[in-house]
């Protein structure tokens, strides 16, 4: 069966009726020039003018002349706008618009090869690259336009700004290999593709995070400083310096990015401006700028293998390590590799946290009920245990608004007990947060060969004493609860590491014991806790 690709317009354009053309010779066709005849015309249209509609009619004309049996499929920017003009013209078989063009190779095997197929496929952004016609290939990386510009007619033939995902030019594997960072939406290098396809990052000339721009405007200066910037997904954590090979892969620009200073570099002094605000003059350190990896500082451990959990809104969970675990397993696990203090590595893992229970008592508010969050710990301990599960990272909980509903609903959909009471859901939020806990100690076991026999507690989650109670008995340890405020800690300690006050890493971490008070959690019922694991496991699907 020949075929004939006939592309007017852009680049755009000639990279997407390339991508047509390779899946179509796959499936056996044999691409020839229009104007040697051909049993089936793929005509890619340009609408920028009123002569390129003309033009795209006049040719869909003499494709029909040509040979009046033939199928002739017309996609593209005209096709967008006029769809039923086109299809108003002798010969049309189908026309596709801006989001129909996966459907374009099922169709066109559909109904010229008979090949039944029951989903097309529908897809927002239509992955596409040109090959072999010219001397250069183009790589289709947005599609779109947000802005409304009265001469133009892209947004309205092209519809929004839509993108490749990142996935697509830097597969998920090959960049965890090399930075180590735990998939999350909200990382940073997303947000800056982001800003390069809208054209915000051609007006940037320095990237910096909010500390560090909060130490720009006390002193003037500026610097990139480690620990965050590991976080951005854009580090290599082998040379701990930012990863060139990634920006230019996404290509981001490298002169945004500063050399990563360590914590503990002075900045600067106050500026002028600064010093005749606040009345003296002070040297601006910098500090372990990611809370988590100040707060990992003030763990009260002298053991070189401790396990922690900085427990907050989310809970950090994880370890302290001389280098990165880049394995294929630690990926699979979403392990993070994290920078720390001293570039260590924080080996973690980002679980959702006391925003559960937080936003649960919100919409009790929401509902005029006035309840503290010692009356909801005490429902919950009265409450019937391991009656039901839920995975605290579903999708479904992040979000504000009604959580009790929701932790109702997938109790539901996955054929447990459905709680009722308060104190039912309190319960069931509870244990199932522990149990996470214990997944993941269980999955830092798998991943390093060590055995942990304690977890310190950190952050303001421990305050909630029945959630360290409650960690203690799920992963069957002693769970060792302090600081409140590790982070504040942390950042203090280092300071005074810059200044010489503290000597080392040893010193810091007996500094914080002798300033802590640790209060101490045993394991209870872990036989229980160990028969409802199996329980859990199903649930979460593991």
């Amino acid at each position: 069966m020949k075929i004939a690709f006939i592309t007017l317009g852009c680049k755009l354009n000639y990279a997407e009726t390339s991508t047509y053309e390779r899946r179509l010779l796959k499936e056996g066709f044999e691409a020839v020039p229009w104007s040697k005849g051909a049993d089936v015309f793929l005509v890619n249209t340009c609408t920028v003018t009123e002569h390129s509609d003309k033009k795209s009619r006049n040719i869909i004309r003499k494709l029909h002349r040509q040979n009046p049996e033939a199928f002739i499929f017309v996609t593209g920017c005209y096709a967008q706008l006029k769809k039923a003009e086109i299809e108003a013209i002798e010969g049309v078989t189908e026309v596709f618009g801006a989001n129909e063009k996966s459907r374009i190779v099922p169709s066109i095997l559909e109904k010229v090869k008979g090949v039944e197929i029951s989903d097309k496929g529908l897809g927002n952004f239509f992955p596409a690259y040109s090959s072999g016609e010219r001397t250069r290939s183009f790589l289709k990386v947005q599609d779109g336009c947000d802005y409304k510009c009265h001469y133009c007619t892209v947004p309205y033939a092209r519809g929004e700004s839509r993108n490749i995902p990142i996935a697509e030019i830097i597969p998920q594997a090959e960049l965890y290999s090399r930075t180590g960072i735990q998939k999350q939406s909200f990382n940073t290098i997303y947000q800056l593709y982001a800003d390069k396809l809208s054209g915000k990052l051609d007006r940037a000339r320095h990237l910096l995070m909010m500390p560090e721009y909060l130490s720009f405007k006390l002193t003037g200066e500026m610097r990139n400083e480690y620990t965050e910037a590991t976080t951005s997904n854009l580090v290599n954590a082998k040379s701990r310096q930012w990863d060139k090979y990634i920006l230019g892969r996404l290509g981001l620009p490298e002169d945004i990015f500063l050399e990563l200073s360590v914590p503990g570099t002075a900045v600067g002094r106050f500026t002028e401006t600064v010093k005749n605000e606040v009345g003296f003059d002070s040297t601006v350190i910098l500090c372990p700028s990611h809370d988590t990896a100040s707060a990992v500082v003030a763990t009260p451990s002298l053991s070189d293998d401790f396990v922690y959990i900085s427990c907050g809104t989310w809970s950090l969970f994880g370890i302290e390590n001389e280098t990165p675990i880049l394995t294929e397993a630690a990926a699979a696990a979403n392990f993070a590799n994290e920078g720390g203090f001293m570039k260590t590595t924080r080996f973690l893992k980002n679980i959702i946290g006391l925003w559960l229970i937080q936003e649960s008592r919100r919409q009790w508010r929401r509902e005029g009920v006035e309840v503290g969050f010692d009356t909801l710990e005490k429902e919950a301990l009265e409450a019937e245990p391991f009656r039901c599960f839920i995975d605290v990272d579903n999708q479904s909980f992040a979000p504000a608004g009604n959580l009790p509903k929701r932790v109702k609903e997938f109790c539901e959909r996955t054929g447990q007990y459905v709680p009722q009471t308060r104190g039912e859901i309190m319960r069931c939020i509870y244990q199932s947060l522990a149990m996470k806990y214990k997944y993941t100690f269980n999955g830092l076991h798998s991943l390093t060969g060590k055995d942990y026999n304690r977890i310190n507690m950190l952050g303001g989650g421990i305050k909630d004493k029945l959630l360290c109670q409650l960690t203690a008995d799920a992963c069957g340890c002693e769970v060792l609860a302090g600081p409140t405020e590790a982070t504040v800690m942390g950042n203090i300690a280092v300071v005074y590491y810059a200044l010489g006050e503290i000597e080392d890493f040893a010193a810091i971490r007996q500094t914080v014991i002798n300033s802590t008070d640790l209060k101490q959690y045993l394991p209870t019922n872990s036989e229980a806790w160990d028969k409802a694991y199996e329980d859990y496991k199903k649930i979460i699907g593991k």
